[in-house]
């Protein structure tokens, strides 16, 4: 049976001839906590469509910072005859939309779709003022 106990090698230090048994030297790396990249926009770049915001300043041309579920992302305004959202006026419920879309573009109101006989329609869309 052989004998389980460990050998301890001897080696010989080639900088000041002196015997170190069953070690090796090794730079000592501290353990510094890893940096997260920056991952922030530059402040000339704006985010696209998707992308998330806190302001409307935020997003690109032609895009708002609107509501969707719990956070907020760069929506496309609507043009004339697309659904649109009537944001701050007293008219409209108090309640937050979970899926919020951005007001009418320029020379455009968000208005209601007069639909048939259906003068109240929730459905809102951009209309030429």
């Amino acid at each position: 049976m052989e004998d389980a106990t460990p050998v301890l090698e001897r080696q010989i230090d080639d900088q000041d001839d002196t015997d170190t048994q069953g070690t090796t030297e090794h730079p000592i790396q501290e353990n510094k906590p890893k940096r997260k990249p920056n991952i922030k926009k530059s402040q000339g770049s704006k985010g696209q469509e998707g992308e998330s915001c806190l302001r409307t300043f935020d997003c690109g041309p032609g895009l708002c910072c609107a509501r969707h579920f719990w956070t907020k992302i760069c929506k496309p305004v609507p043009l004339e005859g697309q659904v649109c959202s009537r944001r701050g006026h007293k008219d409209t419920e108090q309640a937050p939309e979970i899926f919020q879309r951005c007001d009418c573009g320029p020379g455009l109101s968000c208005r209601s779709q007069a639909t048939g006989n259906q003068q109240h329609s929730r459905l809102r869309v951009g209309q030429k003022i």
